[in-house]
This record gives structure tokens, C-alpha cells and sequence, in this order.
């Protein structure tokens, strides 16, 4: 239905302004407008007891597997690019990739879609398998996203002494540039969900404090949404992984915050977050 009222309101436009909607989606829309309410959504109504209980597998598929397949892949791809390159040579179709290349390839394929084996499985019969696969898929992208910005990182620092940035493997890729990797990944997420977790901490504060709100619902509702994408906002500002910031901002307002809002404020909240 969305589809066909989205091709009728194009087509209307055109005909009767006779300006032709671009067929260009801009990135920085997507991220700025359309992902940050579908996270916070996720977050804020997610099954909170059965994510947390099976957080040990949800850790082991959704972060460990991602960063394992990650090197796997980025790997693959390096050995497989100069296998090719030596065996054609170095022609129009074919060129010679440098790790940091592979990396970036791999950040952006390692990334999966859980959405179709979501809708085959029923939450209520099965809510350990769904929270599993749910949290694994939302883990997958955060990883992924944080994979992606430490590459880029060290694409901008490329000549500093953590990276020697030469055409060989041997020479790009060591002890102490994998060590570095990984460190600056696992900074990146501590700081990413410290800050979420933080600006949660925050958000629950203030209704805490100022419990008039409390007779606006509407405004305790609009006041979490708009805390959210202050928090998402601030944390693309310094280069962290919004998406995790949101995803646990969300989880903080539904675990915490629910008990500094009136009721009409919490069904109004969750009918909002739902939809």
C-alpha cells in the first residue's frame, strides 16, 4: 500500500509541477532521519529478559562472529585480489588492493540482514530464538559500523607509525597494527555505549526532576524523542557509533526512565515507539 501511494504521489508531482522527484537517496537522510527512530524503536521495546538472558550467545554470534568473520573475509579478499592481479596482470579490469581496501570490503559485506528470519519465526512460541537472532542482528550492524569508522581511522592516520602503508602485506598489516586495531575498536564500543548510557542516565534524570511534566504526556513523550536524537546527533558530532548510542538509550528509557512518567505517559510511549 505504501509502495502504491509512494509511485501515485510521484507521478502526481511530476505531472502537475513538472518537477521530477530525484531518483538519488541521500545517505546522510537515511542516517539523520529514517534509522534513528527504527533503532530507538528496537531498543526501547525490546524483550528485555530474554536479551539479557541469553546475552552470552548474543555477545558470541553478534560480536565476536562478526569481528572473527571480519578478518576472515578481509583476508580472503586480499589473497584472492592478488592471486588474480599476479595471474592476469595489471590491466583495465583487474587492480592491485591494499589490506586497507580489503578491510573496507569486508566491513561492508560482513554486515547481515536479520529481518527475513525474523518474520519467520513466532516471538511468543519461540522468544529465546527471536531474542537471539534479534540481538545478534542489531550487534552484527553495531560492530560492522564500528568496524567500518576504525578502518577509516586508520586510513587518516595512515602514516603513522601504527600503520606502514605499503602495497605488501607483510609490510602493511603486524603485531603492533592489528594490536592497534583492536584496540581503537574496542574503545570506540566501550565509548559508544558508556555514552548511550549516559545520555540515558540524563533523560532519566530530568523527569525525574521536573515531574510536571508528568501532567503532559504528550510533551514526556516528545522530550524522549527529542533527548534521543540530541543523543544520536552529539554522537555522530564525535565520531562514535550513533547506532549503539541510540540502541542503549532506548534500553535505558524502557528499563529506568518508565518509572519517572505518568501511565498515560508509558502507554503513550510505547504505542509511539511500536508504530
Amino acid at each position: 500500500v505504501i509502495l502504491v501511494i509512494t509511485i501515485i504521489f510521484t507521478l502526481s508531482f511530476k505531472h502537475f509541477t513538472g518537477i521530477a522527484i530525484s531518483k538519488n537517496i541521500d545517505p546522510e537522510a537515511i542516517f539523520s532521519f529514517l534509522l534513528p527512530p527504527i533503532i530507538l524503536a528496537a531498543g526501547y521495546n525490546m524483550r528485555r529478559k530474554f536479551f539479557f538472558e541469553n546475552l552470552t550467545y548474543i555477545s558470541a554470534f553478534g560480536f565476536l562472529g562478526t569481528v572473527l568473520s571480519f578478518f576472515i573475509v578481509c583476508t580472503a579478499f586480499y589473497y584472492v585480489n592478488a592471486a588474480v592481479y599476479d595471474y592476469i596482470g595489471d590491466t583495465n579490469s583487474v587492480y592491485k588492493w591494499s589490506f586497507l581496501v580489503a578491510m573496507k570490503m569486508a566491513a561492508t559485506l560482513i554486515a547481515t540482514d536479520t529481518i527475513a528470519p525474523l518474520t519467520l519465526i513466532d516471538e511468543e512460541k519461540y522468544p529465546t530464538l527471536f531474542s537471539i537472532i534479534f540481538g545478534e542482528g542489531v550487534s552484527n550492524d553495531a560492530v560492522a559500523l564500528i568496524l567500518m569508522a576504525t578502518v577509516l581511522q586508520l586510513e587518516e592516520n595512515k602514516d603513522s607509525k601504527h600503520l606502514i602503508y605499503l602495497p605488501n602485506l607483510e609490510a602493511e598489516i603486524g603485531a603492533t597494527t592489528v594490536f592497534h586495531f583492536l584496540v581503537e575498536f574496542s574503545v570506540a564500543s566501550i565509548k559508544s555505549v558508556l555514552f548511550g548510557f549516559g545520555s540515558g542516565a540524563v533523560s532519566c534524570l530530568i523527569h525525574k526532576t521536573f515531574e510536571a511534566f508528568g501532567h503532559f504526556p504528550i510533551l514526556e513523550t516528545c522530550l524522549i524523542f527529542l533527548m534521543a536524537l540530541f543523543c544520536y546527533t552529539l554522537a555522530e558530532i564525535s565520531g562514535l557509533a550513533a547506532i549503539v548510542c541510540i540502541f542503549v538509550f532506548g534500553i535505558v528509557q524502557s528499563q529506568y526512565n518508565r518509572f519517572n512518567l505518568s501511565y498515560e505517559s508509558v502507554e503513550k510511549a510505547g504505542n509511539f515507539f511500536a508504530n
